[in-house]
């Protein structure tokens, strides 16, 4: 194929109308300090997926700041509510505490720095879990909508960590066990289009299959206390 004098200025032209076009980059994350003092409640109220850490390090929560992203932290009694929207691409990040008793929210995903002694999960979406802790109880609530048919993928992925008791009640979806030889005992509460699987097992994990009772998952508390939310952050 010969390259003539006309189709190399094209080309040429057409280059260097690229390298003039500006550039689109993305805004650095915005970070924002937490106070967890008086809290027991951690409640993400957003579509997107929030990673949420638990170390000794500062408590914080950023997310990218595009112009139509927002960003809200307020108290509700021992509640702390982030709310966020963003572009579906971005994650929420947060840094927690390893006491917080309860996480509240959609897509969570949850890593334990060091290990925990305890926590609850109340979820309507999915929920993956990572790192070492005595006792972990998740409720993942998924709207039936989300699970047409049984086959239905996403749900409570326990990728790793030693788990002294894992307690999981899920309405649909499946339970992924990542490593079943690191948990002690396995208690699950399948709704009608649940499933459960093992990954990499040497040995038969105690899992106790346990009737579902959907009045087991709740719906998020209500602040403990009347008082109108204080707005910390905006």
């Amino acid at each position: 194929m010969k390259f003539t004098t006309a189709s190399f200025l094209a080309a040429a032209a057409l280059f260097l109308g690229a390298m003039a076009l500006p550039r689109f980059e993305e805004p650095p994350p915005e970070s924002r300090s937490l106070d967890f003092s008086g809290v027991d409640t951690l409640r993400v109220d957003s579509t997107l997926q929030a990673n949420v850490v638990f170390s000794r390090g500062a408590p914080q929560v950023s997310l990218p700041m595009t112009e139509d992203a927002t960003l809200t932290v307020q108290r509700e009694g021992r509640v702390l509510v982030i709310k966020a929207t963003g572009r579906p691409y971005h994650d929420l990040q947060i840094t927690a505490p390893i006491d917080l008793a309860r996480v509240e929210g959609g897509n969570l995903s949850l890593t334990a720095k060091v290990p925990m002694q305890s926590l609850a999960v109340a979820s309507t979406d999915q929920v993956d879990w990572e790192g070492d802790i005595a006792e972990l109880q998740v409720r993942a609530a998924r709207p039936a909508s989300r699970c047409p048919h049984r086959d239905c993928y996403g749900g409570v992925n326990i990728e790793d960590g030693r788990i002294g008791q894992l307690d999981v009640s899920i309405t649909a979806g499946v339970v992924i066990l990542g490593a079943p030889d690191d948990v002690g005992t396995a208690r699950l509460r399948l709704g009608p289009k649940a499933r459960f699987t093992l990954s990499n097992a040497t040995r038969l994990a105690d899992v106790q299959l346990l009737p579902y009772d959907a009045a087991e998952t709740p719906p998020a508390p209500a602040p403990e206390t009347p008082a109108a939310p204080t707005k910390i952050a905006e």
